[in-house]
């Protein structure tokens, strides 16, 4: 029988697995991770990139989607948000 876990808040677990996720790579990707965001650039070019976590502040968030499309434009890459 496995050992049991220990106890967590439904917060603590959805935290931990935010940040698991967030700072998960994948094969063909180059991945990015900012304090609020993670970005995947994808190494061949044929395919897209994405923005796969992100947890923008209302005062930033306009500039930081614009900093994300620009980056993707410069490598002239469709990515999904």
């Amino acid at each position: 029988m496995p050992a049991p876990l220990p106890h967590m808040s439904a917060v603590a677990i959805f935290e931990q697995y935010r940040s698991e996720f967030r700072a998960r790579s994948l094969p063909g990707y180059a991945l990015e991770v900012f304090p609020d965001l993670s970005r995947h650039t994808a190494e061949d070019f044929r395919h897209e990139g994405h923005v796969g976590f992100a947890n923008l502040s209302p005062d930033t968030a306009g500039e930081r989607i614009d900093e994300q499309i620009r980056h993707f434009e410069r490598l002239e890459q469709p990515f999904e948000w």
